[in-house]
């Protein structure tokens, strides 16, 4: 019996000074509780896309999670011209999952995502197919059937990364400085969606509009995903249900509950409450909204476009008059144009020393050679106006890429004095 008594006394000690048992074990596993492993556990899993393979010759290029392959700083909306049984090389990296703690509740920790793709071939047909991948690298190919006589093969790569926590004391720190803390990107990870990565900046642009008829195009949807992708930044754009990852309510936009007239001049201010009225508070912090509208204001008949510079709210006109949304990409250009003020970007004749995310050197303020370019640096001169409108890209330029804050979208990261 005191032999019994004294086990019981020295277990319940060792109890109070280490813990339970596997309890030290499971802290250090996750040191901060971000969901992040502490040692070097944590997986980046990397779906690439190796080469195409066309059974004729063709043109084709394929969208993988919104993003169109292949591309280039070149050619941004890119195509392979194929030749019959000729396998194309072009190993871009078309899909990214970031694995923490949470492939504990998985069998073997095996984790599997399934990833839609569309072949089309130019000027012709176009076809669906789903690429099932997992956290275990292997190689993958898939088969597409663009008609009884037309089959192209998509050969595809599973590479596994691992990685630390990179912030181990720190559930609220922001190692890729996107905005979005670790513990955060955990959450979003978890959703096997593609975003959500400490090592790998993200950006989420919540969409609306004020009339059905102001949508964002398909177009602009590519051409956006695919330039930050570009970029090595994760765009999620959140423009229906599908999409608002449960945090916010994309899509047709009220203000204060009333629909609005179809030619409604949209303000900053107003795109402001409809931003407090639609995010939930875990993506109030580090969401962006872009609202695309009939006119803006103020300059309702000849304005474009109004942002925060730096902050997370843009108002765009939808479509050019008589020339629609997609005329020279003129919605998704005037988008990111916006989008870069409230990513600290200014116009690139403002952009000297006292630009707030920085300068830019000389050589790169002409404003039609970045998408930040305004007719306001053309003077007046209706020709130069139209020339550089045409020939801005959809980029910014290399300094500004440079400069781009995406932390700024988190308010408690941005200078004391903005611009607008």
């Amino acid at each position: 019996m005191p032999n019994r008594f004294w086990g019981i006394l020295i277990l319940s000690a060792a109890v109070c000074l280490f813990g339970l048992p596997g309890a030290a074990a499971a802290s250090a596993a996750d040191g901060d509780g971000d969901g992040w492993y502490t040692a070097k556990k944590n997986q980046r899993v990397t779906l690439t896309l190796v080469g195409l393979t066309a059974n004729r010759p063709g043109r084709y290029h394929v969208a993988i999670e919104g993003v169109r392959f292949p591309h280039s700083e070149a050619e941004l909306l890119g195509v392979v011209a194929a030749q019959g049984e000729t396998t194309h090389r072009l190993d871009q990296a078309v899909a990214r999952r970031a694995v923490g703690t949470w492939m504990e509740q998985h069998a073997d920790r095996r984790l599997a995502w399934q990833t839609k793709l569309t072949l089309t071939r130019t000027g012709g047909s176009s076809a669906d197919e789903t690429i099932t991948w997992s956290n275990r690298a292997e190689d993958h190919g898939v088969t597409v059937a663009l008609s009884a006589d037309e089959r192209v093969r998509l050969g595809f790569r599973v590479t596994v990364e691992l990685f630390r926590d990179p912030d181990p004391k720190n559930r609220h720190g922001d190692t890729d400085r996107d905005g979005i803390l670790d513990g955060e990107e955990a959450s979003y990870a978890r959703r096997g969606l593609g975003l959500g990565d400490p090592g790998r900046p993200d950006l989420i642009l919540v969409v609306g509009h004020t009339h059905d008829e102001w949508r964002m195009t398909e177009l602009t949807k590519t051409l956006l995903r695919t330039c930050f992708h570009q970029r090595g930044i994760r765009l999620h754009l959140a423009t229906n249900d599908d999409e608002s990852l449960g945090l916010c309510r994309p899509g047709l936009m009220t203000l204060d509950g009333a629909a609005l007239q179809v030619d409604h001049a949209l303000s900053l201010k107003e795109a402001r409450r409809m931003r407090d009225a639609t995010f939930e508070k875990p993506l109030a912090s580090h969401g962006h909204l872009v609202v695309l509208s009939s006119r803006v204001s103020p300059n309702s008949s000849t304005g474009w476009g109004w942002a925060e510079l730096p902050g997370a709210v843009l108002v765009v006109r939808s479509h050019l008059p008589m020339l629609g949304p997609d005329f020279h990409q003129y919605q998704a250009k005037t988008i990111l144009h916006e989008l870069g003020h409230n990513l600290g970007l200014c116009h690139p004749e403002e952009s000297g020393e006292k630009c707030i995310s920085g300068a830019i050197p000389k050589s790169e303020r002409d404003p039609g050679k970045t998408v930040m370019g305004t007719p306001r640096a053309d003077r007046g001169d209706p020709m130069a106006v139209l020339k550089n409108a045409w020939a801005r890209p959809l980029d910014f330029s290399p300094t500004q890429w440079k400069n781009v804050r995406l932390d700024w979208v988190r308010e408690e990261n941005r200078p004391r004095k903005a611009w607008r």
